[in-house]
């Protein structure tokens, strides 16, 4: 089974770091295109898509466990954006299972960054003053409010499989650190 999880909890056995510069979230300066496989595991299209997925979200998943450690800050929700919504489902659901909590993703996704940028522009001018009405307000109001909206919540095997593989990711950063600094 391609999604299923390998030896040290990478997907199929195959851990990928698709970091082209440093990410300070986990520690690197500078950063290699990366992906590791265990001896046994067998390397297809389907458990390297796999591994490229899930590397997509790990420095923030990393990031979201480090924040709620150490500030015990609760999420019970996010609502995500970027181009990678554009494929409906799959990219929703293993970011689900990354933060551990249900994510939603409206109509609009897939717009990505510079439109996220924008929508705040839009909020700053909107809100105009410190009595202006919260974030959350503008969004719910006058972006989202007759958006179609789909939210997925992560299943518990889903959430546990993320979990090792982030430990395998994590554990795996000073292979991702040498070869940064050796090439």
């Amino acid at each position: 089974d391609a999604g299923a999880p390998g030896p040290a909890g990478s997907p199929g056995g195959v851990l990928a770091f698709n970091f082209l510069s440093g990410e300070h979230l986990v520690g690197l300066a500078e950063g290699r295109p990366l992906v590791l496989r265990r001896p046994e595991a067998t390397l297809s299209l389907a458990t390297l898509m796999r591994a490229h997925l899930f590397a997509a979200f790990a420095s923030m998943a990393h990031g979201l466990r480090v924040l709620r450690a150490g500030a015990e800050v609760p999420i019970d929700s996010m609502f995500a954006h970027g181009g990678i919504f554009a494929t409906p489902e799959i990219p929703q659901r293993v970011l689900a299972a990354a933060f551990g909590t249900p994510v939603s993703v409206g109509a609009t996704a897939s717009q990505g960054g510079a439109w996220g940028m924008a929508l705040l522009a839009g909020y700053r001018a909107w809100a105009a003053g410190p009595d202006g009405p919260a974030l959350e307000d503008y969004l719910a109001d006058v972006v989202f409010g007759d958006t179609e909206v789909t939210t997925v919540a992560p299943a518990p095997e889903e959430v546990e499989e993320y979990s090792r593989y982030l430990a395998a990711f994590t554990r795996a950063l000073p292979i991702q650190a040498a070869a940064a600094e050796l090439f």
